[in-house]
């Protein structure tokens, strides 16, 4: 068996009727981009500013939707008012007040989707590289990373 690894980007947590958005960066991630903060907070204000104007109604819609499942989508964000936006697969689960994800690079997505062809049993075995450390505790996501990790053969085997 092949082991591969999918690195993550951050974890998101989204509380719409409270207008937050709190974001908590790998630490890799946080080495690629060069900076040395792993943990964002954002405000209303902050959101409309750092979430691109195109995926602003997603927010709204992905909160107010009905559904049961794990849902994944395109967003692009930016950690800093001036700063690029990334752009990440997120693979989200719905909460009481909002949703949460788990965001990877839009790239490392098609690199995975392109360098090998995964058979559903291979992709069940990709490494997240996930440590139950207090902040995966503190956004309340324990019980979510499993789903996030069995949402993974959709994703990467759609075309």
């Amino acid at each position: 068996m092949i082991t591969f690894s999918m690195p993550w980007a951050f974890m998101m947590n989204y509380d719409h009727h409270n207008q937050k958005m709190h974001i908590q960066c790998s630490e890799a991630f946080s080495d690629l981009i060069e900076v040395d903060v792993l943990h964002y907070q954002f405000n209303h204000e902050e959101i409309m500013n750092n979430v691109h104007k195109y995926d602003h109604r997603k927010l709204g819609y992905f909160t107010f939707t009905e559904m049961n499942s794990t849902f994944d989508t395109l967003l692009r964000i930016r950690l800093t008012d001036n700063g690029p936006y990334y752009r990440t697969i997120a693979v989200c689960s719905k909460t009481n007040s909002g949703f949460s994800c788990m965001h990877m690079l839009e790239k490392d997505v098609l690199l995975l989707r392109k360098t090998a062809q995964l058979t559903a049993e291979d992709i069940r075995q990709i490494n997240l590289d996930l440590l139950d450390g207090d902040w995966i505790k503190t956004m309340h996501l324990t019980h979510q990373i499993p789903k996030f990790k069995n949402h993974l053969p959709q994703l990467i085997n759609r075309p």
